[in-house]
């Protein structure tokens, strides 16, 4: 295929890719579990933790740094136990 051809041929493929994404609904966001202890005496440093990752993801959500599928942090509190941390 000659290079106008195939320029032509890229620049379609692109046009209807764009086209379909801009169409598509917006679809769930992404969710990210975060399994630390946010209850008992450890609490604090679980709450730090889930406090620093909930603005990390706000920040990637404003920069649209995954377009169409917002971030989301589901925070699990395993109570300091290996076997909550399983269930």
């Amino acid at each position: 295929m000659s290079k106008p051809k195939s320029a032509v041929v890229l620049a379609v493929i692109l046009a209807v890719v764009t086209g379909l994404a801009a169409s598509a609904t917006p679809a769930d966001p992404i969710r990210i579990a975060y399994i630390d202890p946010l209850s008992g005496p450890f609490a604090a440093t679980g709450e730090s933790g889930l406090n620093q990752f909930r603005y990390a993801v706000e920040a990637i959500n404003k920069a649209g740094v995954v377009p169409g599928r917002p971030l989301e942090i589901v925070p699990f509190d395993n109570k300091v136990s290996p076997q909550e941390s399983l269930i």
